[in-house]
């Protein structure tokens, strides 16, 4: 189970170039592959990790942010679906694992929402993860 007390809280936060134009949030323990076909809002999804189109490192740096209970209106959510964290572990990354951060999380089911400040090229991408059915 996912509790904060008092609000939103960032579990993980990487601010770099990424050289793939990918940024990755995934469950180490998973045996799934990385989904290879993007959709029409930049994401793929599987049931333990996703890959979510961010601006390529030709364009700078960009950002990407794990949050629990997140919600900024100016922010355009492209991907509520479930999450399944199986290992206790989320590690975000870039689609070549060249830089990571990890996180210990409760196992189970999430809710798992992303949302980019501009959709195509996001300059910023926040994945954010809730209690499962906390729409």
């Amino acid at each position: 189970m996912i509790t904060c007390v008092g609000g939103a809280r960032r579990l993980l936060s990487m601010t770099r170039e990424w050289p793939w134009g990918l940024a990755v949030l995934g469950d180490p323990g998973s045996v799934e592959g990385l989904p290879t076909t993007l959709d029409q809002n930049g994401i793929a999804a599987g049931r333990s990790v996703v890959a979510v189109g961010i601006q390529h490192a030709v364009d700078g740096e960009a950002i990407a942010e794990v949050w629990v209970d997140y919600a900024d209106e100016d922010m355009v959510c492209i991907h509520d679906d479930e999450f399944v964290a199986a290992s206790g572990t989320l590690i975000l990354s870039d689609a070549g694992n060249e830089e990571q951060r990890a996180t210990g999380i409760a196992t189970g089911p999430l809710r798992l929402r992303v949302l980019v400040d501009e959709p195509g090229s996001p300059g910023r991408v926040v994945f954010v993860l809730g209690e499962p059915g906390s729409r």
